[in-house]
């Protein structure tokens, strides 16, 4: 007896056998399309807008970036300026003392023509020369005379160094000159600011001399108030000394690139320098800072308008 399935049911199998393939095609079908679905299923739990500002996480991270940022820029600056300080410190020191020696050392050559000059005047011969200029009657007598002053006169100029020219100066003798004279000078010699107070006492005074009143190199003029030794006559002597004595010892100086060493007078013009183009300008420092004090160094700006520290010392030019 054999048992024969119902219609039903073989109809219900390959109505499942033709499912189950149509199922499967529709799982490979369907697959792609579910990792899609799944993906934007993700996108969907998340934060439609992303906001990092609202973040805990962001926010701790930034501050502390910021408060280390802070203290370490703010240490940075401090050492930076607290180093800058000590260099410039110890190059205003160092340069003062360069400044100090050379500045004594021109203040060693000044005294050796005031010196040189005070001698020459009051050696035995020219003051037996002044008196006799002054007891002779005669034009000859008194010619004599004086060619003998002359003639000692030129032992300055031949035998010291830088001295190019030395004007003898007396009310009763007239003007007795040697070397290369500057006439224009000796001409309006009465008319110079300090010819009035140095004709009345005993003193000397440093001039420096604008170069296109000087033929040739450049010159800076000592004057020196003196009487005879028998106090007869007063007399002013002038020595034109030649500029580069004082050049040379600037030139030496190497304070570091950049730098440069003036000679200036009261009224900021450049007497001597170590860059020769400055000489005779009005010094483009600005020294309105410097106070009474004679050695010192202030932080100040250049023509440029750039920051300079600039040391200084006063030179000892009178007595």
């Amino acid at each position: 007896m054999k048992l024969v399935p119902k219609k039903e049911n073989r109809s219900t199998k390959e109505n499942e056998n033709k499912q189950g393939g149509k199922s499967v095609d529709q799982v490979r079908k369907v697959a792609p399309g579910g990792l899609k679905g799944r993906i934007s299923s993700l996108k969907e739990h998340l934060p439609k807008q992303f906001n990092p500002s609202k973040s805990v996480g962001i926010r701790l991270f930034l501050i502390f970036f910021i408060a280390i940022m802070f203290f370490v820029l703010t240490i940075g600056i401090i050492s930076y300026q607290m180093a800058k300080n000590t260099i410039q410190d110890n190059a205003e020191m160092a340069n003062q003392q360069t400044i100090v020696q050379t500045s004594q050392k021109l203040d060693i050559i000044l005294q050796k023509y005031r010196e040189n000059l005070q001698q020459t005047f009051l050696d035995t011969e020219m003051q037996t020369s002044i008196m006799e200029a002054s007891l002779k009657t005669t034009d000859y007598d008194r010619f004599v005379a004086t060619n003998k002053m002359r003639t000692r006169l030129n032992t300055i100029t031949l035998n010291t160094q830088g001295i190019v020219a030395v004007y003898m100066i007396g009310e009763d003798l007239g003007n007795i000159t040697t070397g290369s004279v500057d006439q224009e000078f000796l001409d309006s010699i009465k008319e110079q600011p300090w010819y009035e107070k140095l004709s009345k006492s005993a003193e000397t005074v440093w001039v420096d001399v604008p170069s296109s009143s000087s033929s040739g190199t450049g010159i800076f003029r000592l004057v020196r108030s003196i009487t005879s030794v028998n106090g007869m006559e007063r007399f002013i002597l002038v020595a034109d000394i030649n500029l580069d004595i004082l050049t040379q010892y600037l030139k030496e100086l190497d304070l570091g690139e950049g730098s440069r060493v003036q000679l200036v007078n009261s009224e900021n013009i450049v007497v001597a320098s170590s860059l020769t183009e400055d000489q005779g300008q009005t010094t483009d420092v600005d020294l309105s800072k410097v106070g009474t004090e004679l050695l010192g160094g202030i932080r100040t700006k250049d023509g440029n308008k750039n920051p300079v520290l600039a040391v200084y010392n006063t030179q000892a030019t009178s007595g």
